[in-house]
């Protein structure tokens, strides 16, 4: 997954086992962040392309995802690692921090050794 992908319900489960890493943003149309994030997360996406797949979510139309993930703000961003959530941010990014939270969470995954970061992620701190 090179580019950031809208999936509906009952695509979620297929799409955490396209890749090792998939990101979610769970994301409402009527959300002035959600729309600033867009941007962001194509430009990441194109950086991260081996390494992460990413989808959107739209709440409304995924209302029991929602509610099983308990997505109280949007967006939401879930990250989860072979089917399995390991982080979640809520709120907007930037972009230097969107990739910093997920080159730090891409190495520091539990029970698992680390994963490489991609050449072009700086630590920020």
């Amino acid at each position: 997954m090179a580019a950031v992908h809208s999936i509906k319900e009952h695509e979620f489960d297929a799409t955490l086992k396209s890749q090792e890493f998939v990101l979610i943003d769970f994301y409402a149309t009527w959300c002035p962040p959600c729309q600033a994030l867009l941007p962001i997360l194509d430009d990441v996406a194109a950086e991260f392309t081996d390494e992460l797949g990413f989808a959107k979510l739209n709440i409304d139309e995924a209302r029991a995802l929602s509610i099983n993930f308990n997505v109280r703000t949007v967006p939401t961003l879930m990250l989860f690692r072979r089917g399995e959530l390991i982080r979640r941010h809520s709120g907007l990014l930037q972009k230097a921090q969107l990739r910093q939270w997920l080159a730090h969470a891409m190495v520091t995954t539990p029970n698992d050794a680390p994963t490489r970061v991609p050449m072009n992620v700086r630590f920020l701190g």
